[in-house]
């Protein structure tokens, strides 16, 4: 599913919600900010513990730098716009630069020791969740172009 695929599909979801009416001149900033506001609490999941084998570097593949900052720089900025409550990090390969590199974030990391997939990575970083109420957004760490929309 492309980006604008899934803008699309989000709206359409966003009419069904908003009360008859309310639909006039309805434009994706005030999509988004009605969005918000019906929404239940957020809590995210960062997938970031690949290796980036293809990348050719020994370097954790959310540290690789685009546009100036480190991959993972994005979709943490993307969920702050969002209000995210909780974002759990699930790191692997590289966990401890990861861990470094991002310090200062209000994230809880997740350690991913043995790579057996997305499953197995969001099952790691569920657990971490429990007894939260609301929606959980599950987002790659190496998605640099993300925006909130």
């Amino acid at each position: 599913m492309s980006c604008k695929t899934s803008v699309l599909f989000m709206l359409i979801k966003l009419w069904e919600i908003i009360p008859e009416g309310n639909t006039k001149s309805l434009d994706e900033n005030r999509a988004f900010r009605y969005l918000l506001r019906v929404m239940k609490e957020l809590a995210a999941i960062i997938l970031a513990a690949g290796k980036g084998t293809r990348m050719k570097s020994k370097m954790p593949k959310v540290l690789h730098r685009v546009a100036g900052a480190p991959m993972l720089c994005y979709p943490l900025s993307v969920l702050k716009g969002l209000r995210a409550k909780r974002v759990i990090v699930v790191v692997g390969h590289g966990a401890a630069e990861v861990r470094t590199a991002f310090a200062d974030e209000k994230v809880e990391f997740v350690t991913q020791s043995e790579q057996l997939g997305t499953g197995h990575a969001v099952m790691r970083a569920v657990r971490g969740l429990s007894g939260f109420r609301g929606d959980i957004l599950i987002l790659s760490g190496d998605v640099p172009l993300i925006t909130k929309e």
